[in-house]
């Protein structure tokens, strides 16, 4: 492990989710020596805070591999985002810290387009203040300090400084510029003027035995809508996994109580039945995006879009094979083969 690292903490509690992202560098051979980002979600308010002193130790706590997918993909994606640069093998993730994270809460899909619009800008305000610090170090002029990949460089030059050292720097009031406080501290505060609107189509085509009333999903096709992309492949495998889910909820899961005890029946998987790989086709998948205008990142929400598009389709699908004659069936969820039968063959069902 490299001797300078970030640590990423997220805490939840039991009563509210709190979302917070802490980022930790520590010089481990100079303990007092850090640099400490966070950025929390507070209901539609996200901030974002920066602050390089002496303050905290390095904790240890279990790993939490969203949030490390949320650091790496928002704060470090330069081709994306204003960014810190800091590589990813510099990144340990943690998870709860409640006496040095801000306290909040959180709902729906908006990790990055609230809390991430948080991260962005408390990352550019460091940047800014950590040019400023170098330049004075460096005895450059702040409009010629160029920053990259975690590092502060004299443009032309080959006279660089890290982000570390300069964190370190900032902690000692000789090194700083004109009437600068002493270290990097950030806070940033960020309220969205609007909600974002993703949007996408789904279509599923289903085929259904008439004998056995169990339905086949021939294809399924969807093409959505979220602004600007960040990772498309996690994107896709979103998509893909919310699919699945609305599938289950459509066709398979079903919790059932006894009538007369009130007991759960369906209390195993040997009869609570989740969808399997089998269940689904391959999926056809694309975008079509447009960039959001309600946030400066042109983000839109993913997180639940395939869940939220695959119920509806699927059971739309049944309802229309079931339709004769002008007339539709009410078809609840979820539409389970005996469910299925019982309305493609109603005559029999009644007798």
């Amino acid at each position: 492990m490299p001797s300078e690292y970030v640590i990423v903490n997220q805490h939840e509690t039991a009563m509210v989710v709190l979302k917070t992202i802490t980022l930790q560098a520590v010089n481990l051979e100079s303990p007092e020596s850090s640099f400490r980002f966070i950025a929390f979600n507070l209901q539609e308010h996200s901030a974002g805070v920066i602050s390089i002193g002496r303050k905290h130790k390095v904790p240890a706590y279990k790993w939490r591999r969203n949030v490390c997918r949320l650091i790496r993909d928002v704060v470090i994606a330069p081709q994306k985002l204003p960014c810190l640069g800091i590589d990813t093998d510099q990144m340990v993730m943690v998870q709860g810290d409640s006496d040095i994270v801000p306290p909040g809460l959180t709902g729906g899909s908006r990790s990055v387009t609230v809390g991430g619009v948080a991260v962005s800008k408390a990352s550019e305000e460091i940047i800014e203040k950590g040019r400023a610090v170098s330049a004075h170090m460096m005895e450059a002029a702040e409009a010629d300090i160029e920053y990259s990949d975690g590092t502060f460089r004299v443009a032309g030059t080959d006279r660089t400084m890290s982000l570390f050292e300069v964190a370190k720097a900032a902690g000692d009031p000789e090194n700083l510029p004109g009437d600068m406080e002493p270290g990097l501290d950030s806070t940033v505060s960020h309220t969205p003027d609007a909600a974002t609107f993703p949007n996408g189509c789904h279509i599923c085509e289903i085929e259904i035995d008439p004998d056995t009333g169990i339905p086949e999903i021939q294809r399924y096709t969807v093409v959505d809508d979220f602004g600007d992309t960040i990772n498309p492949l996690l994107i896709e495998g979103q998509v893909h996994g919310g699919i699945v889910q609305g599938v289950g909820q459509a066709l398979h899961e079903h919790t059932i109580y006894d009538d007369e005890s009130g007991q759960l029946v369906s209390g195993s998987f040997m009869d609570y039945r989740m969808p399997r790989a089998d269940d689904v086709p391959r999926f056809s998948f694309s975008m079509r995006n447009e960039k959001c205008t309600t946030n400066p990142l042109g983000i839109k929400g993913t997180g639940e879009a395939g869940a939220i598009g695959a119920p509806p389709s699927a059971i739309s699908a049944i309802v229309d094979a079931l339709s004769s004659n002008g007339e539709s069936p009410d078809v609840d969820m979820p539409a389970t083969p005996d469910v299925i039968w019982a309305l493609a063959n109603r005559q029999l069902a009644a007798e």
